[in-house]
Formats: structure tokens, C-alpha cells, sequence
């Protein structure tokens, strides 16, 4: 579902550039105006969307984290998308490509995106739900766990790269 919107929603921003390119409606003077007004609908669409898949998640599995993390992903997706759809056809223009070869590219972008995206904001919201059980509901002790974890994680990835480094 996450994936497979994401792709659909990069295309259709893509079509919209490209047929603006083609006949002219797009041009050096209103780019600008056109990757912000896409961005502004990829947020209200991924808003609808966000909703319906959270109703979606919760009503078959009731589980609120689940369905956050769900629905806050193919929001995530469907921005990241919708700009990413605006800004590829314009790209590939400037450069002499031409822009219809950007929708095979977003489409595979989208893929590989979509499923990083949706493991990242997922693992966020799984990780936030963890720390506020142990806590046990105080959102206080949660926040320094929080924190605690975020020092360390980069404290590990830190180590971790520099024990790389001097195998080198």
C-alpha cells in the first residue's frame, strides 16, 4: 500500500510537469511556484491518505502504534514522492534528457524509498511506544530514555566507524 502509492503519486506529479513542459505551461519563471504547489497537494493527499490508512490498520489489527506508524509513513511517502515527481522531470530537462524517461526512474526511486522511508518512521514509532511502556505511561522518564538512546546509538555508530577506519 505505502510503496505502491508512492509510485503512483511521484507519476502523476511527474505527468503534470512533463505535459507542462511539453506545451509550455512550465518555464524557468514558474518553477518554483510548481514544485511548491505539488509539495502542498502531496501533504493534503498523504493528509487523506494518512487518515483512511490509520482507520484502515487500527479497525483490522488495533493496535494505535501500529497504526501511526503505518499512516505517518505514507504521509512521509507521498510528500517525499510528490516533490520528488515535480523536481525529476525538471532535472532531467535542464540536463537535455528527456523528461518522459523520469517515470521509470521515480518508480523505481519510490520503490527503494518508500521501503526505507517506511522502516525508518516505523522503527521511530515502535521505538517511542517501547521507551513509554518501560516507562510506565510517565512521559518524563520516556523523554530520557529517549535521549539516552539516541547518545548512544550515535555513540556506537561513532565507534563502530572508527573501528572500521583503523582496519583500514
Amino acid at each position: 500500500m505505502i510503496v505502491g502509492a508512492g509510485g503512483n503519486a511521484s507519476n502523476q506529479s511527474a505527468v503534470f510537469v512533463i505535459r507542462g513542459l511539453a506545451i509550455g505551461n512550465v518555464n524557468k519563471k514558474n518553477r518554483v511556484l510548481i514544485v511548491t504547489r505539488e509539495a502542498v497537494l502531496g501533504f493534503m493527499i498523504g493528509g487523506v491518505l494518512c487518515v483512511a490508512a490509520f482507520i484502515r490498520v487500527y479497525i483490522f489489527h488495533r493496535n494505535v502504534v501500529a497504526a501511526l506508524a503505518i499512516s505517518n509513513s505514507l504521509l512521509v511517502v507521498v510528500i517525499v514522492a510528490n516533490l520528488l515527481g515535480a523536481l525529476l522531470p525538471l532535472v532531467f530537462h535542464h540536463f537535455q534528457i528527456d523528461p518522459a524517461h523520469s517515470a521509470p526512474t521515480l518508480q523505481v526511486i519510490m520503490d527503494i524509498s518508500g521501503v526505507l522511508i517506511t522502516c525508518i518512521v516505523s522503527g521511530l514509532f515502535f521505538r517511542i511506544s517501547a521507551w513509554m511502556f518501560l516507562a510506565e505511561g510517565d512521559p518524563a522518564i520516556g523523554a530520557a530514555m529517549l535521549a539516552e538512546s539516541v547518545h548512544r546509538s550515535s555513540l556506537n555508530e561513532s565507534l563502530t566507524l572508527g573501528s572500521n577506519v583503523s582496519r583500514s
